[in-house]
């Protein structure tokens, strides 16, 4: 398989540091789609964040290659 045959690694990405959150799937270069969001207090609901993120790049969990 040539470099030009492979399909871009898939990663999903994640920060959960500070009271915005946000959540990223990259495939290749040009295809990212982020969710962001603003936690009130202790309340966040990181696993929908990420669920979103996967739907709107139209990538299954079993896809991802990466955590980042």
């Amino acid at each position: 398989m040539t470099t030009a045959d492979a399909s871009p690694m898939k990663i999903l990405a994640f920060d959960f540091s500070s009271a915005q959150r946000s959540v990223a799937v990259a495939c290749g270069r040009s295809h990212v789609r982020e969710v962001i969001a603003t936690a009130k207090g202790h309340s966040m609901e990181p696993f929908a964040m990420i669920e979103s993120a996967l739907a709107d790049a139209n990538v299954g969990r079993r896809e991802i290659e990466c955590i980042a």
